[in-house]
């Protein structure tokens, strides 16, 4: 995001007042759902789709030449994500900016195959060294992105994963299921099905581990995308029974669904902060999840298993009792409070403003 207007007439209210978004080609459906009269979109060409997309030299330079064109114009920055690129542009006009760090570039890259590999060290050391030297800093997690990717800046920690107020009535509701959960529970995982990095693989084999070892359990899994592979790995698991895909489902539908399953699972080989598992926690579910990313900040160490590790997750399904179950519960309730809206936003704009102000003085200082 950039900000902009005339830098004579920018004040700290006002300095973020328009903003301009440019996104990969792919992602243009999304200019149509923008109508903010305050915000403008350019689209780039995407040099991430492949090696060779992102070597092409012909599309960097069509990017650079736009990037440039639109840094021009703002009076300040703002990145969400890490753009050495960019940022070697924005230091070079002198415009203030802030990176938002909102996932780690390696953990991304190396989880993509060999193509991702490639990628995964350069991509980075180049986060690495621009986190680091930048003057303004907004992490979405409170320790894993600080640590992976410190800065000697000024920085804070707000999730931009957010709910809103919890219902008490929701955590009765559960603890009522709980007391009446039977031997064969229900594990459920939201999140699309034909992308390999959410793990749901791992979970069906666990589950087919457990059937071997006369320990039903079932698995539902919410989101889009073709399910072809995870019913194949079902089958072989021998498990096609105790699986279920419910297909993408709205907002509401989704609060429904988890409300109506014993365990969230997400077992995701790559995360930033899942909005998923925030969610599923307000709900006050019982949840059990892989040592990545910013998930360690969410759950106890005891609810977490090593990714792809199947003996691991077959484990900490066994253990979850009604007793477990309810501690979960109560915990997890208790911790998406914290990711009430009301309170990150206000952290968050309390942040912008103080970077506003210095934006404006850095701008008089640079003329």
């Amino acid at each position: 995001l950039v900000s902009g207007g005339s830098s004579e007439k920018m004040t700290p209210e006002t300095v973020m007042n328009e903003c301009l978004r440019w996104l990969p080609k792919a992602l243009a459906d999304r200019k149509e759902k923008i109508d903010d009269p305050r915000i403008k979109v350019f689209l780039v060409s995407d040099i991430y789709g492949s090696v060779r997309d992102y070597f092409n030299i012909h599309k960097r330079m069509k990017n650079r030449k736009l990037v440039n064109s639109v840094i021009h114009k703002c009076d300040s920055v703002i990145i969400r994500g890490v753009n050495s690129r960019v940022i070697k542009q924005i230091k070079k006009q002198k415009k203030p900016y802030l990176i938002e760090s909102i996932g780690c570039p390696w953990d991304a890259l190396w989880n993509h195959g060999w193509k991702g590999k490639i990628l995964a060290v350069p991509e980075f050391l180049s986060a690495k060294i621009a986190i680091k030297k930048a003057d303004w800093v907004l992490y979405v997690t409170s320790q894993f992105l600080q640590k992976r990717y410190p800065t000697n800046g000024k920085s804070t920690g707000v999730s931009d994963v957010s709910i809103a107020d919890t219902d008490a009535q929701i955590f009765l509701k559960r603890e009522l299921k709980i007391k009446n959960t039977k031997e064969s529970i229900v594990l459920g995982t939201a999140g699309a099905v034909n992308v390999s990095y959410k793990g749901q693989e791992y979970v069906i084999k666990a589950i087919g581990k457990l059937k071997r070892q006369g320990y039903i359990v079932n698995y539902e899994m919410a989101g889009s995308g073709e399910c072809s592979y995870l019913e194949k790995t079902a089958k072989e698991c021998g498990v096609s029974d105790q699986v279920k895909f419910v297909g993408e489902l709205t907002h509401d539908d989704v609060f429904c669904w988890m409300d109506s399953i014993d365990v969230y699972v997400q077992p995701s080989l790559v995360e930033g902060l899942p909005r998923a598992l925030v969610e599923a926690m307000s709900r006050g579910l019982p949840a059990i999840a892989s040592r990545v990313g910013g998930i360690p900040e969410l759950l106890d160490e005891e609810m977490l298993f090593k990714p792809k590790a199947v003996d691991d997750i077959a484990e900490h399904i066994r253990m979850l009792d009604r007793d477990k179950l309810m501690q979960s519960a109560k915990r997890n309730y208790e911790k998406a409070k914290k990711y009430n809206k009301k309170y990150l936003d206000g952290r968050r704009d309390l942040f912008y403003k103080e970077f506003s102000i210095w934006a404006v003085k850095q701008t008089k200082i640079n003329g």
